[in-house]
């Protein structure tokens, strides 16, 4: 079977390459971190998470990646 416009593609290396990007960005990958509530800031410009552990994040853009896991 030819298929000279498909691929196979790395996707894990692909995945860890755009987290090296987004790093390198200033971003940061906060991997299974359980989420206990999620409120804007004061001001209104951030996203305020705070965590199963107790510590918050704050950030402009949050994207919630969980997938089927999302409601836990």
């Amino acid at each position: 079977l030819l298929s000279p416009t498909t691929g196979i593609v790395d996707s894990h290396g692909f995945m860890l390459a755009l987290q090296g990007d987004f790093e390198r960005a200033g971003g940061m990958v906060a991997v299974g971190s359980a989420v206990r509530s999620a409120r804007l800031s004061v001001s209104g410009q951030d996203h305020v998470l705070q965590l199963e552990d107790g510590s918050e994040l704050a950030a402009s853009i949050v994207v919630n990646s969980a997938s089927l896991h999302a409601c836990e």
